[in-house]
Order: C-alpha cells, then structure tokens, then sequence
C-alpha cells in the first residue's frame, strides 16, 4: 500500500502544480508531435476539504490584490523537491504559484497530455525512451534563461537516495536523464509501463535554476536560503514576502512563458 502511495504521489507531482496555472491562462494547444499522448492521467484524487478558503480583495488594499484565509499553516519549506513530511496540501498550494511546473501538462478539457514546457514530444515504439523539445524564450524570474541544463540539474539532486525525496521511488524507473543538446532532454525507461504511467514519470522532472542553487547544499536551509524563501522561480507568482506563522505575499512574475496572471498580488494569511 505504502509503495502504491509513493507511485500516486510521484506521477501527480508535477500534475499538482498545474490547475492554478490553467486557471492564470487559457489550456495548452494539443500536442505537436505525432505522438497520441494518453488519455487517462495518474493524477491524486482531490481533498475531500479544500485548504484554502478564497476572498474578495480587501478594502484598503492595492488593486489587482486576490487574498486567501488559509485554512490550515504555511508549509514549513518551499523546497522545490519535498520529502514526504513536507509534501502536504499546503505545500502543493504554494508549489503552484511559484514553481516552474513541468514538461507536460493535462489539457483541462479532455485530460489528455499536452506540451507544457516542452514545445514537442515523441516517445520510441517500445514505450522507454521519450524525446522532449524544449520551448524557445523560457525565463526564470530573474530575466535567465531556463535551459535543459536547469532540468538536468533537478534530476541530479532529486533522483539521490539520500535527498529524500517524495517521489523518489518513481524517479528509480528513470535508467538516464540526458540532454543531448541545447534544447532537447531524453528520458529512457527501465522498462515498458502503461502509457498513462510511463507519461507521467519521463515528464516528473521541473527545473531548478542552476545558476542560483548550484554550489548550495541541498538540504540544509541556513547554507541553501532558497529552500525557505526562493529568490528565483519560473512560476506565475514571485515570492515578495514570506512569515510561515502569519502571511505569504506573491507578486505577479513578469517573465512567466505564459504572459500575465490574473492578479497582480496575491496574499496568503493564516487563520489563528
């Protein structure tokens, strides 16, 4: 049961930080390839009680303002790679705001798998091996580019053992994560799975910006300070301001690939 949690968990990680982004822009275009992407996602099954309660802005408050009385707490680490006591619903809210998400989405209509990130994708008559194109013009917040080598970064760290991360029990499916060249990432398969599965674990990998992260621990929050209050995402939302017992400000990221969020500021309060 524990191993067919860690499956569930893997294969929706990158899937949970999608529906806020379908909610900032119009659904993906259909695939680009001549690939049919699976039509019956791996995605976890929706809470049976939402973790934040929605407002309306606030009087007193600057226009474009969308506020959020939390429910529950702040999560304790923005990691972009949790372990499990980490992955929890308040994490997944946070994770949808900021992070850069992955190379495939699930097309809000059909649920089928589109290019996200990726701007195409094939995968090789056994089922192992998928190709992904990498979208020209992706920016992480802080104006750099992000590169296949950010992707490549991720899978380095996240697929250790002794990171400890939540879904690292899919990431052992994973036999190589290559970037042959600057704008294409390949992903082989220890073996043939169900399309639906095997889609989901090639595409579970999201950028970490290497330029900021590389030389830092981690795992340790007082060498590695991204891990509490990241200074450069690729999300729709930029950290302004972070207080995990009271309030969490994200403001409106001008290099998101998919152009402007609705709202110019959000604000998370915690109910106490």
């Amino acid at each position: 049961m524990l191993k067919l949690l860690a499956c569930v968990r893997c294969a929706g990680f990158v899937a949970l930080l999608m529906p806020l982004l379908a909610a900032c822009q119009p659904p993906p275009a259909s695939p680009t390839a001549a690939t049919q992407a699976p039509a019956k996602p791996t995605q976890p099954a929706a809470p049976a009680k939402p973790a934040t309660e929605p407002a309306k802005p606030a009087a007193g408050l600057a226009a474009g303002t969308f506020v959020v009385a939390e429910l529950g707490p702040l999560p304790r680490t923005l990691h972009p790679y949790p372990d499990s006591a980490a992955y929890t619903e308040s994490w997944s809210q946070v994770a949808r705001l900021i992070l850069a998400g992955g190379l495939m989405d699930q097309d809000a209509n059909t649920l089928e798998y589109v290019p996200y990130m990726a701007s195409e994708w094939s995968v090789s008559p056994d089922g192992k091996t998928f190709t992904f194109k990498l979208r020209d013009g992706l920016k992480w917040s802080d104006g750099q580019p992000i590169t296949v080598d950010d992707f490549v970064f991720a899978w380095d760290n996240a697929s250790k053992e002794e990171n400890d991360f939540v879904g690292l029990d899919d990431l052992m499916r994973i036999e190589s994560f290559t970037a042959p060249d600057a704008r294409t990432i390949v992903v082989k398969l220890e073996e043939t799975l169900a399309k639906d599965v095997a889609i989901s674990v090639a595409s579970s990998i999201a950028p970490v910006p290497k330029h900021v992260w590389q030389g830092k621990p981690w795992n340790d929050p007082v060498a590695n300070p991204e891990i509490l209050k990241p200074t450069v995402v690729g999300g729709p939302y930029v950290l302004k301001d972070w207080n995990a017992a009271e309030a969490a400000t994200f403001e409106r990221n001008p290099n998101w690939f998919r152009g402007r969020a609705n709202f110019t500021r959000r604000l998370s309060r915690t109910r106490t």
